[in-house]
């Protein structure tokens, strides 16, 4: 008996059926060497080849780098640039490429939105070892709604839409094409915390009111100057604030009805303890099950509990109001007949002309005149923006196309990411930054997340 050979499937169902029947060893050995061919191919079709369309310039292209703030200039061929470009998504998975495809996609990370007319871009890692840049250029008119559904978060260190293993394999997905580039950052480049009992304790004040610790050293120094300047007037200021509150609300607590805490106690935890301060002053509070207006005490006796009320009368706003009752009375008699004459004066008069001019403004027939002559104006106005903003959008996109084909061509890829270069084309907002990140990136080492 002959087998032939063949790579489809339909062929590999009719060698393993033969290999049955027949029991054939050269069956047996042409369908182990064709399945483990198709792996082969199915491996080739899941290797990783950088996207034609973009060039990544990242630190010059090494993959040990020098600095943890890392400048990434991005280059796109004509074929991409005819697409419309208008922005790129830049997501740092802090992982390696392997992992990511043993994991197929992934929602951490952090991910960077950038005009691709900005040209440059500076990330600041956070976490030393293998990190996998995945950037995606979107094109078209729904661009930058694309873009965004990539920065959405569901939490503080996930996002919604994931990053796909299979993006790096088609690298188009219709409405952004997709590249990548892998390298790994030393755990030196990134800041270390003080390790001395000085070194801690100027540590601990200084972040004290901060819930998270500095991302580089660069906030670390603007928090010590706070701290060490401004800090202590805040905290007097805040002090000072806390025992008014606590003097003046215990005063209206109890004027209301209620008994109010402690006010040596409260005042005390301002200086000691800031979890122990006491912002809502009533003894009783409202999560308390037995919470009454009037409560003063409550004693457990023999199982049961004895309840202690502040008087009816002996309630401060009761007090007064009773006796403002009996004052006020008088005073309402002598008053109301003086009342009734200015109602009539100063309200009644008035409102009886603008009765009538409104029922004269408001007639039917001057209502659908002038509202007529409304919408005209508005059919007029909404045709002539819209052919202008349809100019303004066609000159602005060829006025892009053209920028992208002159300074970020394919042709012009450069050995290294050249500042000096990139500023001089770029907007008055994005050379401010350049030239702050680029400074940053020599002073400013990121701490280790």
């Amino acid at each position: 008996m002959s087998c032939t050979y063949s790579e489809t499937l339909g062929d590999l169902k009719l060698l393993n059926h033969y290999a049955r029947l027949h029991n054939s060893e050269i069956c047996d050995i042409m369908y182990s060497s064709l399945t483990i061919k198709k792996k082969v191919v199915n491996m080739k079709k899941e290797q990783l080849v950088s996207n034609k369309n973009i060039r990544l310039v990242v630190n010059g292209g090494s993959t040990v780098l020098e600095s943890a703030t890392v400048p990434v200039e991005w280059h796109l061929s004509d074929e991409l640039i005819a697409k419309k470009p208008k922005c790129l998504v830049i997501c740092d998975l802090e992982m390696s490429l392997d992992l990511l495809k043993e994991n197929r996609e992934t929602v951490i990370g952090n991910r960077y939105f950038c005009k691709v007319t900005d040209l440059v871009k500076y990330l600041q890692l956070f976490r030393s070892g293998k990190h996998s840049l995945v950037v995606l250029v979107f094109y078209g008119d729904d661009a930058e709604i694309e873009a965004k559904f990539y920065l959405e978060k569901d939490s503080k260190s996930r996002y919604d839409k994931s990053v796909w293993f299979s993006d790096l394999v088609d690298q188009d997905k219709g409405y952004a094409e997709v590249t990548f580039f892998e390298f790994e950052i030393p755990e030196e480049l990134f800041a270390q915390k003080p390790e001395s009992k000085f070194g801690k304790f100027v540590w601990n004040w200084v972040n004290g009111w901060f819930s998270s610790k500095p991302i580089d050293e660069c906030e670390y120094r603007k928090r010590k100057i706070l701290a060490f300047t401004l800090k202590p007037i805040f905290w007097s200021f805040i002090a000072a604030i806390q025992i008014l509150w606590t003097i003046i609300g215990c005063s209206i607590v109890l004027f209301l009805g209620y008994r109010p805490v402690s006010l040596w106690k409260n005042i005390i935890s301002t200086f000691t303890d800031d979890d122990q301060f006491q912002w809502d002053l009533r003894y009783y509070q409202d999560w308390d099950p037995d919470y009454y207006w009037r409560l003063w005490k409550k004693e457990w006796s023999n199982g049961k509990c004895e309840k202690t009320y502040i008087p009816l009368f002996f309630v401060p706003w009761i007090s007064l109001l009773t006796i403002g009752c009996f004052v006020g009375i008088g005073y309402i008699f002598i008053s109301s007949f003086f009342t009734v004459v200015s109602l009539a004066l100063y309200v009644a008069l008035p409102s009886l002309a603008s009765y009538f001019f409104l029922r004269w403004y408001f007639n039917d027939k001057k209502v659908t005149k002038r509202e007529e002559k409304k919408r005209e104006k508005k059919r007029e106005k909404a045709k002539k923006t819209q052919e202008e903003e349809i100019q303004f959008e066609k000159e602005a996109q060829e006025r892009m196309t053209k920028f992208l084909k002159e300074y970020a061509s394919l042709n012009l890829v450069p050995q290294k990411v050249d500042i000096k270069r990139v500023i001089p084309v770029v907007n008055t907002a994005t050379k401010f930054t350049l030239r702050f990140w680029n400074m940053k990136a020599k002073v400013c080492k990121p701490f280790a997340r």
